[in-house]
């Protein structure tokens, strides 16, 4: 739920957004910790972190990068190695295939409701709820324009640009009216403290 008493201020963002990639470019820390002022209303201390969401921004800035692990992990293909090299690929929801380009993917071949998604980013996906209603050029175009997207570099998550942008197809497991409910654990020291449920 958002946070009702944080109120966007409009002129800020207008007069920032134009300067956001050069400052990302020349002073990525600078360029979080303004990011973290706009969202929070708070200073970020990298220093000495004590709130949960400082400690997020310390592990993005400068521990995610360097561990093989977390980059394996984030990858939408790479996670599902990993979890079928532990025995546990019966939770992995069925994929027809994992594929370079779109011009890979055999359309004749995928069930009539799938989910496309880059392997390499947050949010770049399709759902398709009916496959003979998939308009082929335009959504060539969009995910042509995902696999060029350095999301990494875009989004300062450094550790996302290690990631091999690809191309992988699920098969869509929510109903015709809506999407399945996601449910995200979080763990702390090994051991899952909080449960987020999203509908």
């Amino acid at each position: 739920m958002a946070n009702s008493n944080l109120k966007q201020n409009r002129f800020l963002r207008a007069l920032l957004v134009p300067f956001r990639g050069i400052i990302k470019k020349i002073a990525p820390i600078t360029y979080v910790k303004l990011q973290y002022r706009y969202i929070t209303h708070h200073r970020l201390h990298l220093d000495h972190p004590i709130r949960y969401t400082e400690k997020l921004q310390y592990l993005r800035l400068f521990v995610y990068p360097k561990d093989e692990q977390v980059i394996l992990c984030a990858g939408r293909a790479t996670v599902r190695q990993y979890l079928s090299s532990l025995g546990l690929e019966k939770y992995l929801i069925p994929s027809p295939g994992i594929y370079p380009n779109f011009d890979a993917i055999d359309f004749n071949k995928l069930p009539d409701r799938f989910v496309m998604k880059a392997t390499h980013a947050c949010a770049f996906n399709y759902i398709c709820l009916d496959a003979s209603s998939i308009h082929k050029p335009e959504l060539k175009k969009q995910f042509d324009h995902y696999l060029r997207t350095d999301y990494g570099k875009k989004f300062y998550e450094p550790h996302y640009s290690k990631i091999k942008p690809e191309i992988l197809v699920e098969q869509y497991i929510g109903t015709p009216d809506s999407l399945p409910i996601e449910y995200k654990i979080h763990v702390f020291n090994g051991k899952a403290k909080y449960l987020y449920v999203v509908t």
